[in-house]
């Protein structure tokens, strides 16, 4: 499975098709422990959240009778299937292809049709369109870390970097030096900088989306920095209100020293 795939991704032993793997600095066995333990732990991850903001879900559903059926599914057929992805359920858990639905007996059954748009010029094109046949957008949005796991490959492009909507200040996803756009160009990147608290939340997500949407690692490198403390050694942190400003600490002993002192402490491993 996806979790076992992003394990061996940190084997020593193992490489991607392109000869990558993942490494943990400054300390390769305790860290690669945390991100093997954690994985090791198979559990269900709920992707949906209630926030007002956040990637609102690409998921439009209703429910339909076996009479109102063909008649959708008919109409649902003209989309084209790499923009728009159809599937359907019945009652007790089954699930059909579009093709698999039209050859369903009659039946009292009740359908559930669910529909995936794959990128957001998608939405503004079938949205109304898909309102209208009867079927509603997912309230919920995607969790967070659901999100961030996309960032290695979406923020270049992914899934199309040809077609990708570029906004104003946005970084173009044009060629770059031979390579056909910047996703091929940039990904697989070389080393990410983070903190431990979130190899889990973060580092092992990265790797399982990477793997899955793209077939290979996000990144070689992963570098472990130290956590800054308060004078009570808890975390800072904005909702707590006890961080420093480093402005302060510049007036008083400089920029030099700052920078000095930091990357010093960023070796160690507390």
């Amino acid at each position: 499975g996806l979790a076992q795939a992003a394990m061996d991704a940190a084997d020593p032993a193992w490489q991607s098709p392109s000869g990558r793997q993942v490494a943990f600095h400054p300390d390769p066995v305790r860290y690669r422990n945390t991100y093997h333990n954690w994985l090791a732990e198979k559990r269900d991850w709920c992707i949906s959240r209630q926030l007002w903001w956040g990637h609102r879900i690409p998921i439009w559903h209703g429910e339909f009778t076996m009479r109102e059926l063909p008649d959708l599914l008919n109409k649902l057929e003209k989309y084209d299937p790499e923009s728009a992805w159809v599937w359907i359920d019945d009652e007790h858990g089954h699930k059909f292809t579009l093709a698999e639905a039209k050859r369903l007996p009659e039946s009292a059954t009740k359908y559930e049709v669910q529909l995936c748009l794959r990128t957001e010029a998608d939405e503004q094109n079938y949205g109304a369109a898909l309102e209208a046949l009867g079927l509603i957008q997912d309230p919920d949005v995607l969790d967070t870390w659901f999100s961030s796991a996309l960032w290695p490959h979406s923020t270049l492009g992914w899934p199309d970097p040809a077609t990708a909507q570029v906004n104003e200040g946005q970084s173009t996803t044009a060629a770059v030096d031979g390579n056909s756009d910047t996703l091929s160009y940039y990904y697989p990147g070389s080393c990410l900088v983070t903190a431990r608290d979130i190899i889990t939340l973060w580092v092992a997500r990265m790797v399982i989306a990477g793997l899955y949407n793209l077939g290979d690692v996000p990144f070689t490198d992963v570098f472990i920095h130290a956590t800054i403390l308060d004078g009570k050694g808890e975390r800072m942190s904005k909702s707590k209100g006890n961080g420093i400003d480093p402005l302060d600490i510049i007036d008083l002993y400089g920029t030099d020293a700052l920078r000095y002192v930091l990357c010093d402490m960023q070796t160690g491993t507390q």
